[in-house]
């Protein structure tokens, strides 16, 4: 399956499935308000499965990789307002990135014929004007309740399949797929990172525990024995193996 890129490149978040979590936490459990259980595993690999209305879908996997595309959607249902900066506390993002939730889709394909197996696949089909599955509760659903569903539903699933990575075995790849409207059409990697601090040099870098701490690298680089700034950069990096 090809897929087009055009006017968007692709922007990958990455960190590990087994590190802190790369999104904001679900709401609270509220009892005065509806909640949608979502379907009960044990899942099957490669199946997809639905959350209420199809608003949110998890292709199960079986490899310890998690892919997520929270604004690829293009569902606009009636019950759920539009999000505004007024109801969202002062900031709502609504413009799409164009084909993420089919490249997690070829993705996770390429991947299964690749390797035999299959990646875990979260898809917010929402549009974002109706819900930033990558924001805090407030600016995700802007109070609305239904929003709110869905976004647990999100949450739930993406914990589902960090529940299966972790149980076997026991550590994972998770990256989160995004676009972008850069003039440079290219792959761009986040680390949480600023540009500043990404100008510094190797030694300042690797001398300062805060960087590697604050990086959505943080685990991988804890773990892997070359240094920090060698993952961000140079031969030994992310980005060339991705080139």
């Amino acid at each position: 399956m090809k897929v087009s890129l055009t006017k968007r490149a692709l922007l990958v978040l990455v960190a590990l499935a087994c590190s802190a979590p790369t999104t904001p936490g679900p709401p609270e459990n509220n009892p005065a308000q509806p909640r949608f259980a979502i379907p009960a595993g044990p899942y099957t690999p490669g199946q997809s499965y639905l959350g209420r209305n199809g608003y949110i879908e998890y292709i199960a996997g079986n490899a310890p990789v998690i892919f997520t595309a929270p604004h690829g959607g293009s569902l606009t249902p009636s019950e759920i307002p539009d999000r505004t900066a007024a109801a969202c506390g002062g900031s709502a993002t609504t413009t799409t990135d164009l084909n993420t939730a089919e490249l997690v889709t070829a993705m996770q394909q390429r991947y299964f014929a690749r390797f035999g197996s299959y990646p875990h696949i979260v898809i917010n089909r929402l549009a974002r004007k109706k819900l930033d599955a990558n924001r805090t509760t407030l600016e995700a659903a802007c109070g609305d309740a239904e929003a709110e569903i869905v976004l647990t539903e999100w949450h739930d699933f993406i914990n589902a399949a960090k529940s299966s990575v972790l149980q076997s075995p026991g550590k994972g790849w998770y990256m989160d797929m995004h676009g972008h409207g850069h003039s440079v059409q290219r792959l761009e990697l986040g680390y949480l990172l600023t540009g500043a601090q990404l100008d510094l040099a190797d030694t300042t870098l690797d001398a300062n525990a805060a960087y590697e701490d604050t990086a959505s690298l943080r685990t991988i680089s804890e773990l892997d024995p070359i240094s920090f700034s060698a993952l961000l950069r140079g031969a030994t990096s992310l980005g060339t193996l991705y080139c």
